[in-house]
C-alpha cells in the first residue's frame, strides 16, 4: 500500500530539488496555477463526511492499518524532457521515509526523516539539512497513516466547493495543518476517491505553486492506491508510475542517515 496524499507531497518536495538540479535552459516559464473550481450554491457536505467516505473507499481503517512498512518501487520521469529514471520510496510507522530518485544525466536525488532529522541529497546543492516549513512538508509527507486525516494533526478542515477537477466533479477540501501547512484535496463527488490536490511547497527557491493529479488506482495489501501521480510545477511536468510495493518486514538500517548527512549532524552538535 502506498499512500495517495504522501505521494503527492513526496513529489512536491522532491520537485523542488529536480527542478534545481535541471539546467535552467531546460526549464520552461513558471506554469500559471489552474483556476479553483466555482463554488457551488448547492449544500456542501462536511469535510470529515467526505473524508470518511474516501478511507473507505480504498479500503477502510483496518487495511489501511495492516502494515507498518513497505517498499515501493517504480519510474519517475520529467515529461517534456524526455528524462526517465528510477524511484525508490521505504517507508514504515509512525513517520520514517526514505526517498531515492535516480536521473540519466543528473544523478540521485534523495529525502528523508528518521523521525527527528530531515534531510536532502542532490547533486546541485549537496547534502542538506532541512528545516522551517521544508521540514514541515517533509514530516507531514512522512507521516505513514496520513490517508485517515487524523483530526488531531488538523486545525481546520473545510468543505469550499463542489465542481470540476480535471473533468470530474469534485469535493474541493482545504485543509490546514497544526503546524499552519496548508493544501487543498479534490475528492470525486461520485466514487469517494482521491482525484487530485494543489499546495503550494516551500523550498530553497521559495514558494512554489503545485497542482497534482492520481490515477490508475489499483489494490495493494487490501488498499486501493493511485499508481499514476501528474504534477505540475514551475512548467515542469513529471510523473510517477507505481510497479510493485512490498510489506513488512523491511531492512532495520533503511532510514540510517547518509554518512554526509551524519557529519553535518554532528557538526551541529
Amino acid at each position: 500500500m502506498i499512500k495517495s496524499v504522501r505521494v503527492r507531497l513526496w513529489l512536491a518536495a522532491v520537485l523542488t530539488a529536480v527542478s534545481a538540479a535541471v539546467p535552467v535552459v531546460l526549464r520552461a516559464q513558471a506554469a500559471t496555477a489552474a483556476a479553483t473550481p466555482a463554488a457551488s450554491s448547492a449544500s456542501l457536505p462536511a469535510a470529515n463526511e467526505v473524508l470518511k467516505r474516501y478511507v473507505t473507499a480504498i479500503g477502510g481503517e483496518a487495511a489501511i492499518k495492516a502494515h507498518t512498512s513497505r517498499v515501493t518501487t517504480g519510474s519517475f520521469e520529467i515529461l517534456a524532457q524526455n528524462m526517465k529514471g528510477d524511484l525508490k520510496v521505504t517507508a514504515a510507522v509512525p513517520d520514517h521515509m526514505r526517498l531515492t530518485i535516480s536521473l540519466p544525466g543528473i544523478g540521485d536525488l534523495e529525502r528523508g526523516y528518521d523521525g527527528r532529522v530531515g534531510w536532502s541529497l542532490d547533486p546541485a546543492v549537496g547534502p542538506r539539512l532541512l528545516e522551517g516549513c521544508e521540514l514541515d512538508e517533509l514530516k507531514h509527507s512522512a507521516e505513514f497513516y496520513d490517508d485517515l486525516h487524523d483530526p488531531k494533526t488538523y486545525s481546520s478542515m473545510q468543505v469550499v466547493s463542489q465542481g470540476p477537477f480535471e473533468g470530474e466533479d469534485s469535493y474541493e477540501v482545504k485543509l490546514v495543518k497544526t503546524t499552519g501547512f496548508e493544501y487543498t484535496e479534490f475528492f470525486s463527488v461520485k466514487t469517494g476517491l482521491l482525484l487530485g490536490m494543489k499546495m503550494v511547497a516551500c523550498s530553497q527557491m521559495g514558494s512554489i505553486p503545485v497542482s497534482t493529479i492520481v490515477s490508475g488506482y489499483e489494490p495493494f495489501g487490501g488498499v486501493l492506491t493511485a499508481t499514476v501521480t501528474h504534477q505540475r510545477m514551475m512548467g515542469l511536468e513529471s510523473q510517477m508510475t507505481i510497479s510493485s510495493v512490498a510489506f513488512d518486514p523491511i531492512d532495520p538500517k533503511a532510514f540510517d542517515l547518509p554518512p554526509a548527512i551524519a557529519a553535518l549532524v554532528k557538526q551541529q552538535k
